[in-house]
């Protein structure tokens, strides 16, 4: 908001549009676990659907009541929420069903910039038509590339603390796994038979009283 310059109005609509959004991934990280019953393309549907209801209660209660701006605001969270999706997806696909961290977030930082510049001239083109207006070229260019590359920024850095959890704690990396459908991590010879000798070692040790009860 400080190199945009944004005024007072942008910069509380640009808050509540990242406020959203940061509570639509976090509500999606929760529950996707129970999509993965579920074949690809309904999973994908699932989390459309669980990112835009979460997203939308912000718009919702901002805007007291149904408007063009309201229904601006809904279509770029959901142009955002479907490259978001997009990008995780192609990057699964990309990393070959395999748990790459480094590779899977390399990937996910190009089709997100990508993803973001399809989805700016996509959201200017339904902006002109709820508002009945047309931009200039140079001025729908400026948009395009300015803009994109923002949402592309500010996509990536929302779903970065997210992906460093599921990437660094045993919990949410087993649940990352499962999400993603990626194999599961192969377990190295050394702790393999740390793992061994501890197991054997508990089962020559005396119980201690308690144990049986």
């Amino acid at each position: 908001m400080k190199y945009a310059k944004m005024n007072s109005t942008d910069a509380l609509e640009f808050t509540l549009m990242f406020n959203s959004m940061a509570m639509a991934v976090a509500v999606l990280w929760l529950i996707a676990n129970y999509f993965t019953r579920f074949g690809g393309t309904i999973r994908f549907l699932l989390s459309f659907a669980t990112v835009m209801i979460a997203a939308g209660l912000g718009p919702w209660f901002y805007f007291a009541e149904f408007s063009n701006e309201m229904a601006l605001f809904l279509t770029l969270l959901a142009f955002m929420a479907l490259t978001m999706l997009t990008a995780i997806t192609l990057s699964r696909r990309l990393c070959g069903g395999k748990y790459r961290p480094v590779c899977f977030l390399l990937w996910l930082a190009l089709w997100m910039l990508l993803g973001s510049l399809v989805a700016t001239f996509g959201f200017l083109i339904v902006a002109s038509v709820i508002f009945s207006s047309r931009p200039s070229f140079s001025e729908a260019t400026l948009v395009f590339v300015f803009s994109g590359s923002i949402f592309g920024l500010f996509l990536y850095m929302l779903n970065l603390p997210f992906m460093i959890l599921g990437f660094a704690h045993p919990f949410f990396r087993e649940r990352f796994c499962a999400c993603m459908r990626f194999e599961p991590m192969p377990v190295s010879p050394q702790k393999a038979g740390t793992s061994r000798i501890n197991g054997q070692n508990s089962d020559n040790e005396m119980p201690e009283k308690g144990d049986f009860m």
